[in-house]
């Protein structure tokens, strides 16, 4: 009766000894990335911008935008300025509640750049977020702040 208890425990033993190692295998900086790859999921206008400035572009002082630019129906709103566009010029990022009220605000720059050149601004609109950049910036440089915003926003 003790040698089968024995070759029990020894069978056990051996059968989770691979599992055991497996999370003793996991380091504490493996463990790090993993919650920082689960927390990273919710997209935000900062995690946006944090982007912006890790892919090398130009992103200058940010500031939370008034209640009187959308505040009414968008969640978040941030002022970029873009120094190399000239003093006080850049654009916006916003997130919005929902798709109807971001294609309130997007028809809104569209339809101000119908007013003429100087009211023209790029916008680029992917899952609850527009980006809206002074029409000075060239298609090119916008082209990539496009790419960047649509690495973070999966579709």
């Amino acid at each position: 009766m003790k040698r089968q208890i024995f070759l029990s425990l020894i069978a056990v033993t051996l059968i989770l000894t691979p599992f055991v190692n497996v999370e003793a295998k996991v380091s504490k900086s493996e463990s790090a990335s993993i919650t920082i790859a689960a927390k990273s999921k919710k997209v935000t206008t900062n995690s946006i911008l944090k982007r912006f400035k890790s892919d090398g572009l130009e992103v200058g002082k940010v500031s939370k935008l008034n209640n009187r630019e959308f505040g009414n129906i968008r969640k978040d709103g941030k002022r970029v300025l873009i120094p190399s566009l000239g003093k006080d010029n850049g654009g916006r990022l916003y997130e919005f509640k929902n798709k109807k009220d971001l294609k309130k605000a997007k028809s809104y720059y569209d339809e101000l750049g119908n007013a003429g050149p100087m009211f023209y601004s790029h916008t680029h609109q992917r899952g609850l977020f527009l980006l809206q950049m002074n029409g000075d910036m060239s298609d090119r440089d916008f082209a990539k702040y496009v790419k960047s915003m649509n690495a973070v926003i999966k579709k």
